[in-house]
């Protein structure tokens, strides 16, 4: 489906700008990440071979919440897109997580608009099923259900996974 790569490339931004502001808070292993808002001004490096894109400038706010039992997760981004025939896209993203500190859940709204092509939303929740693994079930555009494997991990969890096994010296 085509939302999966734009939903792809969303949790990575956040993933990223997230793995920025984790701090240690005691023994080896153990980290908070800092609640934090943040705004990113995203320009073009460069462009591969061939590419039809020339330009592309924006701007990205991440904004981290740490509460008793979850974290959240906004990042809202915006950008323009100029191609080599001279037209522009404007590219408007919204993404809203809850992570049950737990492992339990995680909830997730993404909303992308694009001004010549209306809006597009994902919704849904994922569920962890104990020894089993759990189910993604999703809420929009489609009423989808997806099994998840035993070894299946939420996006911050993965990332204090990631930087558990950097301190301890694993790739």
């Amino acid at each position: 489906m085509r939302w999966r790569s734009g939903l792809s490339l969303t949790l990575g931004l956040s993933l990223g700008a997230a793995a920025m502001l984790v701090v240690p808070s005691g023994p080896a292993g153990a980290f908070d990440i800092a609640s934090h808002r943040a705004v990113y001004k995203m320009t073009l490096g460069k462009t591969a071979s061939g590419s039809t894109v020339v330009d592309a400038q924006g701007a990205m706010l991440m904004e981290w919440g740490d509460s008793c039992e979850g974290w959240t997760v906004e990042q809202r981004y915006r950008l323009n897109l100029r191609y080599n025939q001279g037209s522009e896209s404007d590219i408007a993203v919204t993404f809203v997580t809850y992570e049950a500190k737990d492992g339990s859940s995680y909830r997730f709204f993404v909303e992308r608009n694009r001004p010549m092509g209306g809006s597009e939303n994902v919704s849904g929740r994922a569920e962890r099923s104990g020894e089993t693994g759990g189910l993604a079930s999703f809420a929009q555009p489609a009423p989808e259900k997806i099994d998840l494997p035993k070894d299946f991990m939420f996006p911050t969890e993965h990332t204090l996974a990631i930087l558990t096994a950097a301190e301890s010296g694993k790739r």
